[in-house]
């Protein structure tokens, strides 16, 4: 509203940009449907300057990956603008918790835990309640907490890798829902994030409806450790597509170095795009791989 109205000028962490501008390319929750347009992406220890007030910018997973905390200096006070990721979990004590589905990584807690334990913000400005004063005790319990919390996470854990089981989209399908009408066709992304400490290689097929067709339909990706593949495909939905029901899914079958992991990943397609809130099918939505 502000934006479409007010011309407001949008900046956030950079893991976010595409999110806010493409929100109908992920799984995620409380997205809003409407693009909207970040005139800017800060990095990792970015700073910044609004009015008389400078900050600095820090990703901080945890609760979600795409959760971020600014830290300043006010009226001579170290402060910091932490959302949702400090918490009070006791009479005294703090930490905080988890939105599964907007991801979170094995080692998440641990680096924010670190983060705000070196720098030692003296007031904590929270997603929810009032700000809270903070001592160096209290940063050294909160390192604690995320500390003991992925411990917790080991123990309940079947994988060896415990990142296999606390970050399921490694394999993911590009956009999550894109529109494509019958008769349409649409640009989508097979996508593979390399979770493991050696080399890897990703063999999948795509598993389509009823004579859906897809170019490639099949293929093979190998990633160096931590890194992210990407491979392009053209989805084609027949003329005679029944709209009877508006959404259609489809799955991705995978084998990771010979080992079967079933259908990793799925995209729902919207084959009413006219329907969409957000465009009303005047303007279908794209996305990062149209480009």
């Amino acid at each position: 509203y502000l934006q479409k109205h007010h011309g407001t000028r949008v900046w956030c962490y950079e893991n976010m940009t595409d999110i806010l501008e493409h929100p109908h390319g992920y799984k995620l929750g409380c997205t809003y449907p409407e693009p909207i347009r970040v005139e800017r992406g800060l990095e990792q220890g970015e700073s910044f300057r609004w009015e008389e007030y400078e900050f600095q910018v820090f990703h901080t997973p945890g609760h979600a990956d795409y959760h971020m905390a600014m830290f300043g200096t006010i009226d001579g006070k170290r402060v910091a603008f932490s959302g949702d990721e400090v918490n009070l979990s006791g009479e005294d004590t703090y930490g905080s918790n988890n939105i599964w589905r907007n991801h979170v990584h094995a080692n998440s807690h641990e680096i924010t835990g670190k983060l705000y334990l070196e720098h030692q913000p003296e007031l904590t400005c929270p997603g929810h309640g009032g700000p809270f004063d903070m001592t160096p005790e209290h940063w050294k319990g909160f390192h604690a907490w995320c500390l003991k919390e992925q411990k917790h996470w080991r123990g309940l854990a079947a994988p060896d890798n415990l990142e296999e089981a606390v970050y399921p989209d490694y394999v993911f399908l590009y956009p999550y829902q894109p529109p494509a009408a019958p008769g349409g066709e649409v640009r989508m992304q097979v996508w593979f994030e390399n979770i493991w400490d050696e080399p890897a290689t990703l063999e999948y097929s795509l598993v389509l409806p009823r004579r859906w067709t897809a170019a490639p339909d099949h293929g093979r990706m190998t990633a160096a450790p931590k890194e992210k593949v990407v491979v392009d495909f053209v989805l084609r939905i027949p003329d005679d597509q029944s709209t009877k029901y508006r959404r259609q899914a489809f799955t991705l079958d995978a084998t990771v170095d010979g080992r079967y992991m079933g259908q990793l990943a799925e995209a729902v397609v919207d084959l009413r795009p006219e329907l969409d809130w957000g465009t009303r099918g005047e303007f279908p939505r794209r996305s990062s791989a149209d480009v």
